[in-house]
C-alpha cells in the first residue's frame, strides 16, 4: 500500500524535482603535514527553490596546473538546505598527490533531493 502511494506521488504532476542547487568554488588550500597531504575546497552553496533540500552530494575535483584532473572528493552534506538559503562550505581530506600538484578546484552537485 505504501509503495503504491509513493508512486502515484512520483507519476503525478504534482511532484516536480526542485532545481539544484547553485555552487560556486571560491577557493582552495593544500598542505603538507606529519599524516601527509591534505586538499580543501572552498564554496558557496545557494538554495533557489522555495523548499528545502536534502541529501546533497558534491563532489570536488582538483586539478594541477596543466588543467588536467588528479584527485576527486565526494561529500555529503550533513545538514538540509533551507528554502532560498545560502551556506559556505569546505570539504577537506587526505591527497592522493603532493599537495604543491594542486592548482585549483571546481564543485558539482551529484545527488539532491
Amino acid at each position: 500500500m505504501i509503495a503504491y502511494a509513493v508512486y502515484a506521488i512520483l507519476t503525478t504532476d504534482r511532484y516536480v524535482k526542485p532545481d539544484p542547487p547553485i555552487l560556486s568554488a571560491s577557493g582552495m588550500h593544500s598542505i603538507e603535514t606529519m599524516g601527509g597531504p591534505y586538499v580543501t575546497c572552498f564554496g558557496n552553496i545557494r538554495n533557489p527553490n522555495n523548499r528545502q533540500l536534502k541529501n546533497i552530494v558534491l563532489q570536488a575535483h582538483f586539478f594541477n596546473s596543466s588543467g588536467e584532473q588528479i584527485d576527486s572528493i565526494l561529500h555529503e552534506l550533513k545538514i538540509p538546505l533551507r528554502a532560498e538559503d545560502e551556506l559556505k562550505f569546505r570539504i577537506r581530506e587526505g591527497a592522493s598527490n603532493v599537495a604543491s600538484d594542486y592548482e585549483s578546484c571546481s564543485i558539482e552537485v551529484v545527488e539532491y533531493w
